[in-house]
């Protein structure tokens, strides 16, 4: 399982740089997605976890989009700009990106509890709150920026560190959660 942690360690990693960069930033994303939903499908086989079952589904998703993207954008077509409306479709991945973390860390949460850890567990749920509550207001945020442009310029800062909050948060507990399950 520790492998598995590394994969989606470093998934992270490569799926939070050069978000939105054309090209480039897709060659990252999609590597990255890939590297996560292989740690994902892996733990999953070991596991048989059903949050893990839901996070695959989740992060097949992701490796289709963005290889789909990446396949576009060589011929110079960017289909997040083309289907229904960036802002909706950039609203519904970055919501998608967020329930496919948790369910990995609710998963993870799950087989801590079922090996009777409980000190380990009570914290880990408690900062399964935290990242579902600073989810939902980095969503809200985003929300606002969409629909009030005439504020985007205050939000957008807010919104960039928000992301990277949650970024850092995820990684630092993925390595907590990695060292707990060995």
């Amino acid at each position: 399982m520790e492998n598995q942690y590394n994969k989606l360690f470093f998934g992270i990693i490569i799926t939070s740089v050069l978000i939105n960069f054309g090209f480039e930033g897709s060659i990252l994303r999609s590597v990255g997605y890939i590297i996560v939903s292989s740690a994902i499908f892996n733990l999953y086989e070991i596991t048989q976890n059903e949050c893990f079952k839901k996070a695959k589904l989740i992060s097949s998703f992701f490796v289709i989009i963005y290889i789909l993207r990446l396949t576009m954008l060589t011929e110079g077509i960017d289909i997040f700009k083309i289907i229904i409306y960036e802002d909706i479709t950039t609203n519904i991945i970055v919501t998608l990106d967020f329930i496919l973390f948790y369910l990995v860390f609710a998963g993870t949460i799950q087989i801590i509890e079922s090996r009777n850890l409980n000190s380990i567990f009570i914290m880990m749920s408690k900062r399964l709150r935290f990242y579902i509550v600073f989810s939902i207001i980095t969503i809200i945020i985003f929300n606002l920026s969409s629909v009030f442009v005439q504020i985007d310029f205050v939000l957008e800062p807010l919104i960039k560190y928000f992301f990277a909050v949650i970024r850092i948060f995820l990684l630092f507990n993925i390595l907590k959660l990695k060292k707990t399950l060995i």
